[in-house]
């Protein structure tokens, strides 16, 4: 399977980031495109009483097998590739405080750093639903992103 790894944002730093993320697969040997998610998004939260985005606690199974991005879009943050952008950006949203414990879960998610080969990311692939899979929903509702962080005229549209 050929990783697609999801691109987001303009922003400078973002881009800088990213494409230093990139050499973990470069070096790998394992092919790749990238693709820009920069219009419409999935809605991988429920918000609570007090209005805070909490995580859904679906079957993992479930969660993965209504999954848009399957195993095909890896998510490069910080450096380290994981399997999906919705599991790095809780796990990241936990450390640096932005989202609260009933998150955790993500943050329990081994990613693969830079020094990772093929036979690593290959397995990353091939890997299906894991337990991190439990915060998505299993049914998906569509939101529209800002103009401000459109980066091609493409969109990710459901299946």
């Amino acid at each position: 399977m050929k990783p697609h790894p999801s691109r987001h944002f303009q922003e400078e730093q973002y881009l800088l980031e990213f494409e230093e993320a990139l050499e973990c697969l470069r070096k790998s040997g394992v092919s790749f495109s990238i693709a820009p998610s920069d219009r419409d998004w999935r809605k991988y939260y429920m918000l609570n009483l007090e209005g805070h985005a909490v995580p859904y606690d679906s079957e993992p199974e479930k969660a993965w097998r209504n999954c848009c991005t399957k195993n095909g879009c890896p998510s490069l943050l910080e450096k380290k590739l994981y399997k999906c952008a919705h599991m790095a950006y809780a796990a990241l949203g936990v450390r640096k405080g932005f989202l609260t414990s009933q998150w955790q879960i993500a943050n329990r998610f081994q990613p693969l750093d830079t020094t990772c080969g093929s036979r690593e990311i290959l397995s990353l692939l091939s890997t299906e639903a894991v337990d991190q899979c439990r915060i998505c929903p299993e049914s998906y509702e569509l939101v529209s992103l800002p103009d401000k962080h459109l980066i091609s005229t493409s969109a990710a549209k459901p299946d």
